[in-house]
């Protein structure tokens, strides 16, 4: 795991906890029209060349960053780290993704469920993927054979389902992403659920399904080519936000052409995660 800056999981924003990146996947394939200023293609690529003109690095470099990778020699990272942590699981992967298998899924969702001092954040593109994976496993016996194959403990905790410690969130750009995923993610078992708008590629009306989550994510798109948000986009999920008590987390937006780290609406930080309470 690799300690991160990623607004959202910094310290003062969860309980102290001191937050990190877990990437036992690597790699992806666009779905969205949010995908494509991914920051995570655009990295990989960049290292990608790196390797192949002979500089060491990590082997997930051998492949482009289409081909998704299952790196098991990371599934035990979260048990060697003891400290209570917020962890964002596949930072440069979708857990959902076309090219990762059930079986992959089942080894990362057990060694999350075996070490609950920490808190993970899953979030996905790929909603329908998720609904059906954890719809299926509703049944915490079903393919049970997985989630003891991380770890040989004797512990009532992985019977308890969903897991405590798991937020599963949901990342939608448009009106039409909104409509289309939400539904799907209010079906799925999860101790919190979010949705991250981001990038905000258009205004949005939340007002359908907002009160039923646990938190909003919003932010603009960074990096070469971002595509614009609008402040008034913002202003309009604050209020719907607002109007049903649920808490928004506003991450960044270009302002006069300068990206703004946690910016104000109305002279106002909004800086509460989904997973606050844990």
């Amino acid at each position: 795991m690799n300690p991160t800056n990623i607004e959202w999981l910094l310290p003062q924003y969860n309980n102290g906890r001191r937050g990190f990146t877990w990437n036992p996947v690597v790699g992806c394939t666009p779905i969205s029209v949010g995908c494509a200023n991914c920051y995570a293609k655009r990295l990989h690529d960049k290292r990608y060349a790196a390797y192949r003109a002979g500089k060491t690095l990590a082997t997930c470099y051998a492949k482009p960053f289409e081909i998704a990778q299952f790196m098991h020699e990371r599934i035990m990272q979260p048990f060697r780290r003891k400290t209570e942590s917020t962890v964002f699981v596949c930072s440069m992967s979708d857990l959902f993704g076309p090219g990762v298998s059930d079986e992959t899924i089942d080894q990362v969702w057990a060694a999350m469920w075996f070490s609950p001092w920490h808190t993970f954040v899953v979030l996905t593109k790929r909603a329908k993927r998720a609904h059906e994976w954890l719809r299926q496993r509703e049944d915490p016996t079903r393919g049970v054979e997985h989630l003891l194959g991380i770890v040989n403990q004797d512990n009532e905790y992985v019977y308890q389902w969903p897991a405590v410690n798991i937020a599963l969130g949901v990342s939608v750009s448009t009106q039409a992403e909104w409509d289309q995923k939400v539904p799907l993610l209010l079906e799925c078992p999860a101790r919190w659920r979010f949705v991250s708008i981001e990038p905000m590629l258009e205004a949005i009306d939340v007002r359908r399904h907002v009160s039923e989550l646990n938190g909003i994510i919003l932010g603009g798109e960074s990096g070469p080519g971002a595509r614009p948000m609008r402040p008034d986009w913002a202003r309009g999920v604050r209020d719907q936000c607002e109007a049903a008590h649920v808490p928004l987390f506003f991450k960044q937006m270009k302002v006069s052409g300068r990206m703004v780290k946690m910016p104000k609406i109305d002279g106002v930080e909004y800086s509460i995660v989904p997973w606050a309470e844990a």
